[in-house]
Formats: C-alpha cells, sequence, structure tokens
C-alpha cells in the first residue's frame, strides 16, 4: 500500500512535526511533507522546515489534490481556517487524522467549552505519550522523535574539569503560580530552577551554569551538547522534548516524572527501566551536587542515558507507530473508536488525572506556607524601616530605599508626599504581585501593557486608547488587522466598540497573544503570533490595517510597509502611527527616530497619505512639547509639536 502524509501546522510545535516527517521519508515507504502556517511564531526560537504556506501555496494545493492522508496538529476547522481553504474541498480523496502536542485547555486559550469540542473531535486522533496523553482518552499515543544518528543528537567528548549544567525553560512561570487562564503544566518553575542551580553550583565550589532562552533550535542542541549535565524541568510531572534530545546526547538529565508519566512510559517503551535522574525540584540538590563533584558518576550516567534512547526510544523503531497508524486509518478506521481510558468512569479519571493533580496541588500549598513564613520574618515590626519593605522586588524597592534615606533631611510636605508615593507603591505591589501575568505585563509596561488595566499611569493609557477610538471610527463592518497589537485590549476595541466583522490581531511576542487569547479574545477576533515583515496572511484578505508605535522597532520598515500593502485589498486603508523624533538615547527599544518627512517618505512607496494628524498626550514630559492631550490635523506650523504621528493612508 502506497501512502503519502501531507503534515498540517500552524507553527513549527518546537520541531516535533518536521522531525516526524524526516523520520518518515528516512526510515519507511511513507512519502511525507510538513506545511507550516508561520514558521517565525517562536521569534529568535528557530526550526528546520519544509514548505510554508504563505510561499509555497500552489505546491501546497497540488500535494493536498494528491495525497491520500492529512495529519492535523492540533485543531482547527477544515472548512473554516487561518489557511482561508476547506480542506475537505481541496483534498476529496484524503483522510484526515489529528495530533494533539499540549492540554486542550492550552490549544482551546483556556476556553472549556472550545476544549471539550477538541477532545471529542470525531477525526480520528493521536496524541504524544507524554503528560498529554491523560487529558485525550479517545486518541492513539504516539512518540516524539528524536534522530539518533544525527550528529547533533550525538554524545560528544567532554571536559571534566569543570561541569556545566545546561537550562532552557521555554517559559518563566513559577513552580507555584499558573498565568490567569493557564494550566498547572506551565508552572514549570524557572526562576526557582536557576536559583537552585546557582545554590548549589556555590556550594560545591565547582562548576558553570548555562541558561539558555529564546535562541535557534539548532544553537540550542550545539550548547547543550558541549555541557556536562541537563536540566528539563522538575515541577509538573512530565518531561520535554528536550529532555529526550539530551539523553540521546549522552547527558545524565534531571526531570520530575509523576505517576501516570511513568506508566505511560513504561506502557509505551515496554521496560520499567527509566532513564531520567527523577526528582522533584526540592530534592534535586543533593543528587545534582554529587554529579557535579563526581566526574565518573557523571560519564556513567550519561553513557546509560545515550543506551537506554538506543534501546527503547530509537527513532527507526518509535516512527512504526505511525505507519501502523496510517495504516489502520486507511484499512481499519474502526479501530480508531477504542478508546484508552474511560472518561465517564470515575476511578479511571482519578488514576489519569486527578491522583496527580492533587500531589501538586498539595505540593504548592505547602510552597506557598513557607513563603508566608518567610513574608512575616521580613515584615516583623522590629525590623529596620528597609526591611519593612523586604517583600517587595528589587525592581520597585529600589527607588523607594533612596526616598527613606532622605526622611531625615525633607519638609513636612515632601514627607506627605514620599507617603503618599508609599502608599501608591504597596497598591502596584498588591497588583503585580498577585500572579505571573501582572508581573510580566508591568515588567514590559514600555513595549506591552494593557490600557485598560489601572495599574498603569492614566494619561499614558489614554495616549494609546485614543489611538484605538480613532481607529474604531472608521472600521465598521470591515475586516482589520491589527499589527503589533501587543495584549490586545486595542483589537478588542475595534471588533466591540468599533463594530469590525472581524480582526486579527498579530504580535511577535508569543506571552504578549498569550495573554491576548485569554484576556481579550472575543467572538470575531482572533490573534496570531507572527512577524511583522512576514504576515502568515493570504494577498488582498483585509480591509484596514492598524499599525501603532510599531514601524520604529522594526529592522526593514519597508519590507513592513509591503507587507502591509500585500495583505490590503485594492482599495483598503492603513492607519498608522509612529512617535515624533524621540531620541533613541531615551528609547532602547526602538531601532530609528521619524519626523514627518521622513516617516511620509516610507509610507509614499505603497500608499498615499490622506490625512497626517498630531497626536499629544498632555502630559509634562519634555516629548509632549507642551501641547493639550488629542489629535490635530498636521501643517507646516504645527508639526515640530506633534508627540507623535497619526495618518490615515490608501493603497496606491
Amino acid at each position: 500500500m502506497s501512502i503519502t502524509v501531507v503534515h498540517i501546522a500552524f507553527t513549527p510545535l518546537a520541531g516535533s512535526p518536521i522531525r516526524i516527517v524526516n523520520a518518515l521519508n528516512r526510515h519507511t515507504s511513507v512519502r511525507a511533507r510538513l506545511v507550516v502556517l508561520n514558521p517565525n511564531v517562536y521569534d529568535q526560537r528557530k526550526f528546520d522546515g519544509d514548505l510554508v504556506w504563505g510561499r509555497d501555496k500552489e505546491e501546497i494545493l497540488k500535494l493536498l489534490r494528491e495525497t491520500n492522508l492529512i495529519h492535523l496538529h492540533h485543531f482547527f476547522e477544515l472548512e473554516s481556517n487561518p489557511f482561508g481553504i476547506n480542506f475537505t474541498h481541496v483534498a476529496p480523496q484524503a483522510r484526515f487524522v489529528r495530533q494533539f502536542h499540549t492540554h486542550p485547555l492550552t490549544i482551546a486559550r483556556g476556553q472549556e467549552a472550545k476544549a471539550r469540542q477538541v477532545v471529542d473531535s470525531t477525526i480520528p486522533q493521536l496524541v504524544i505519550a507524554q503528560y498529554h496523553e491523560r487529558f485525550f482518552p479517545r486518541a492513539r499515543l504516539v512518540p516524539n522523535i528524536v534522530p539518533l544518528s544525527d550528529k547533533l543528537y550525538r554524545p560528544v567528548p567532554r571536559v571534566a574539569i569543570d561541569p556545566v549544567v545546561f537550562f532552557a525553560p521555554t517559559v518563566d512561570y513559577s513552580a507555584v503560580g499558573a498565568p490567569s487562564g493557564g494550566t498547572r503544566w506551565e508552572t514549570k518553575g524557572a526562576s526557582e530552577t536557576e536559583a537552585l542551580l546557582s545554590q548549589i553550583v556555590e556550594a560545591c565550589g565547582k562548576g558553570r551554569i548555562t541558561v539558555r532562552r529564546n535562541i535557534p533550535h539548532e544553537q540550542c542542541l550545539r550548547e547543550r551538547q558541549a555541557c556536562d549535565i541537563s536540566i528539563d524541568e522538575m515541577v509538573t510531572g512530565s518531561f520535554h522534548l528536550s529532555s529526550l534530545e539530551a539523553l540521546a546526547q549522552g547527558l545524565p538529565t534531571f526531570a520530575y516524572l509523576d505517576a501516570r508519566s511513568l506508566e505511560t512510559l513504561s506502557e509505551f517503551t515496554g521496560t520499567v527501566t527509566n532513564p531520567w535522574l527523577n526528582f522533584r525540584l526540592e530534592d534535586a540538590g543533593g543528587p545534582l551536587s554529587e554529579l557535579i563533584k563526581d566526574d565518573r558518576l557523571r560519564r556513567e550516567m550519561g553513557e546509560s542515558s545515550r543506551k537506554w534512547m538506543e534501546n527503547y526510544y530509537n527513532d527507526r523503531e518509535m516512527i512504526k507507530h505511525y505507519v501502523r497508524a496510517y495504516e489502520d486509518l486507511i484499512e481499519r478506521p474502526k479501530s480508531f473508536q477504542t478508546q484508552r481510558f474511560d472518561d465517564s468512569n470515575h476511578r479511571q479519571i482519578f488514576l489519569a488525572q486527578g491522583r496527580d493533580d492533587l500531589v501538586w496541588e498539595s505540593r504548592r500549598l505547602r510552597i506557598n506556607a513557607a513563603n508566608n513564613v518567610l513574608h512575616v520574618k521580613l515584615n516583623h515590626p522590629r525590623l529596620c524601616p528597609e526591611n519593612h519593605i523586604g517583600g517587595i522586588p528589587n525592581w520597585i524597592k529600589a527607588p523607594v530605599h533612596d526616598l527613606i534615606k532622605k526622611y531625615t533631611s525633607v519638609r513636612v510636605d515632601e514627607i506627605q508626599a514620599l507617603e503618599r508615593r508609599l502608599k501608591a507603591t504597596e497598591e502596584l505591589l498588591k497588583v503585580v504581585s498577585a500572579n505571573e501575568t501582572n508581573r510580566w505585563l508591568y515588567q514590559n509596561r514600555l513595549q506591552r501593557m494593557d490600557a485598560t488595566l489601572e495599574m498603569f499611569d492614566q494619561q499614558r493609557r489614554e495616549f494609546h486608547l485614543d489611538r484605538y477610538r480613532f481607529a474604531a471610527k472608521q472600521v465598521q463592518g470591515k475586516r482589520v488587522l491589527d499589527c503589533a497589537c501587543g495584549t490586545g485590549y486595542g483589537s478588542r476595541m475595534l471588533r466591540e466598540n468599533g463594530g469590525a466583522a472581524f480582526v486579527i490581531g498579530v504580535d511577535i511576542e508569543p506571552t504578549a497573544i498569550e495573554y491576548a487569547c485569554r484576556k481579550h479574545e472575543v467572538d470575531g477576533t482572533t490573534f496570531i503570533c507572527s512577524s511583522g515583515d512576514c504576515l502568515a496572511l493570504p494577498n488582498a484578505s483585509v480591509d484596514v490595517v492598524t499599525s501603532f508605535e510599531t514601524i520604529e522597532h522594526v529592522s526593514d520598515d519597508v519590507a513592513l510597509i509591503n507587507e502591509f500593502h500585500r495583505v490590503l485589498r485594492p482599495y483598503g486603508f492603513l492607519i498608522i502611527s509612529t512617535p515624533n523624533l524621540w531620541p533613541l538615547a531615551h528609547s532602547p527599544h526602538h531601532i530609528r527616530e521619524y519626523d514627518r518627512a521622513s516617516f511620509i517618505k516610507v509610507l509614499d512607496q505603497k500608499f498615499a497619505c490622506v490625512e497626517l494628524y498630531n497626536q499629544n498626550s498632555g502630559s509634562d514630559t519634555p516629548l509632549n512639547r507642551c501641547q493639550a492631550s488629542g489629535f490635530v490635523l498636521t501643517t507646516p506650523e504645527n508639526e515640530n509639536v506633534a508627540e507623535c504621528y497619526l495618518a490615515v493612508c490608501r493603497c496606491r
């Protein structure tokens, strides 16, 4: 039987689909291709790929017409989706199968009703044989693929003088605090793990730590390969693709696998042996210290890791799970109707999910209790004033300390002003400390704030909201792209206040898109992680593009303007703003500065500027140039006092 399969994914999914496709082509008679809608979703974390929807559309459509099997990664509707095609019409001969790589609530962006729809999908299902499987009772188990013969996945000679511990967290959430709308599987304990590693290396007097975030996948593989110990995560109870890579590279690898993960691993590989150093974060200090100190132990553990992968997780054997699934899908489709466990049986659900959730929750409460005791000690009334604010993070505490030092030499009115500022700081701290999401928002407030939240400066909030109020008056019934949407509040305004038919919010920052999906996604909106100069949208697909305070951040402003022109329909228009000559020395996230002439010049290549406005915030900053808040038409007489320019442009 000849099988051709086209894999379809919105994103590279950490390189999982391309490795499946490569292994199918290398080790089996199945001919496979991969299509990705947006290959640049992870910023600097680049992965190998194959076909890209926006670049290879005609070739992809030809493949879809000819293939006999379509392998969908994650969930999207076949008839209406961001690809803009009806897959059942384009590929009338093909059978479909879905594969899931994460929690259903994550796929559904926190919407429980949609998560239920994902789990109950009638299309045959596959699920990665890691923690995800416990949420998909109707899905058949399949593995992540690690190409053991690839030179980047093989052990290399190591120097034992000063062992290096490698840690590459994918998210920065704490061990106990999931983001609002998130699941406990996102609580990977990045900061706690880094702190533990620093303490252990200092106590051992030996070893170094390499922590990597947001780097290309190949670079991550090379750097880990040259290290001596790898850390996955020791919080949630699951292992990840990154630690399979580390085991293949012959590294002692720390992770915490809960009871269900161990049972699934044993069922899937046929062995009860476990190659991971299986410790919770709070229990890992002793074993990790021992490995740092003992060169021979470290070497033998690494050799055992590689041997286990060769014996039980070899890609030549693992890929056969996919081939059998494809054969069954074509010849025995009813075999996919059998559930692995009964999601209406309380005992089976408890063993699949509830048991380990309770263990995690008990641990979370224990850690929180310990943190509360520490907080009480730090805030004991006998402590000096500086220690009274000991629980405040350094990014708030430093300026407050400076003010406290002036207590003895200021006037009464200054002391009262100081007290008001301290009270405001305490209120802000309550909000910022409430969860990891609020802390991320505050730390990134200069780039991606949520202007609907009172934790930010009111004048600055209104400055941002006013732009969307301006645009909302011009989008009634139109399809809108909001480029660099940030946290998504503006996209929501365009839909709810402006009556836009549909709004697509795009931003290059994955955390911002996650927040937008949880907080501001409403009917008629969607959010996509994408670069503005390579938009994951078809030609002539929107009526309006809004892009506020974006062009000064991108390396290629011409490419950005060209993309806006490409996705706009012939009579579409662009609403775009940029600061007026904000000095780069005071704007570290800006790449260039514009005055009126240079702003119009870059727009003029693809657009005719219909209207140009000055926008000012009315604040007392020098950039406001002593102007009242609001919009006024730009003239030769007033162009120099604009804080920002806002242009309304028609396509040429």
